[in-house]
């Protein structure tokens, strides 16, 4: 700094100069947050597909695994019964009129 200004004008220069780099380093700083930002965004839409498929996956994992899919026997409440289903959708005369 020259020598031939005065007090003031060399105090206002140092503020100046300290208002500069503290905007600068407010910058740098606020370039790091918004990287940081980008990446828990980045992160935050991974996780939600993650838990998408582990959501569906165990949805189907579960309905997969029901007994009843995989269980050829008959009915109880058909084979214990007298009527049938098949009797009861097609009666043996072929007319869908109730007999008493």
């Amino acid at each position: 700094m020259p020598k031939h200004l005065s007090p003031d004008v060399i105090s206002a220069l140092k503020g100046v100069r300290f208002i500069a780099q503290h905007i600068k380093d407010a910058d740098k700083d606020n370039e790091v947050i918004e990287d940081w930002k980008f990446v828990s965004m980045i992160l935050d839409r991974f996780f939600l597909w993650v838990f998408t498929v582990a959501c569906f996956g165990g949805t189907l994992g579960i309905i997969c695994q029901a007994p009843s899919l995989y269980d050829k026997r008959e009915p109880v409440d058909q084979r214990l019964s007298g009527i049938s289903l098949r009797n009861y959708m097609y009666p043996p005369n072929g007319s869908f009129e109730e007999e008493y």
